[in-house]
């Protein structure tokens, strides 16, 4: 379990910083604070509704499992985990499918 915790620290040590300055980046900077707030409403409501419904999948499928209770937590927790990384897979293609299109049209603004 310690790897995991120290590997999802230092993810989002790297993340949550890198988010922050390319959220500010492209901002005027009398609204730099209010772009920073929003972005920090966003992921505390983001995460609060992730978890949400990740509960909410492993709860119903701990319901729905037969067998002994703790086979039916694992098999509820598994569902959870395998929803996060469908999600997070999900999260990371349209991250790279809309790149190239940001990419593009900040070369074209700075050709003019």
């Amino acid at each position: 379990m310690l790897p995991g915790l120290e590997l999802t620290s230092f993810g989002m040590g790297l993340l949550f910083p890198t988010a922050a300055v390319l959220a500010t980046a492209g901002v005027a900077p009398g609204d730099r604070g209010l772009a920073g707030g929003l972005l920090a409403a966003a992921q505390q409501a983001g995460m609060a509704v992730g978890l949400a419904i990740l509960a909410t999948v492993a709860a119903a499928r701990t319901r729905a499992a037969a067998g002994p209770y703790a086979a039916a937590l694992v098999s509820g927790y598994r569902l959870s985990y395998l929803v996060s990384a469908a999600i997070t897979a999900c999260a990371l293609a349209g991250v790279l499918l809309l790149l190239p299109a940001a990419r593009t049209r900040r070369d074209n603004s700075k050709e003019r």
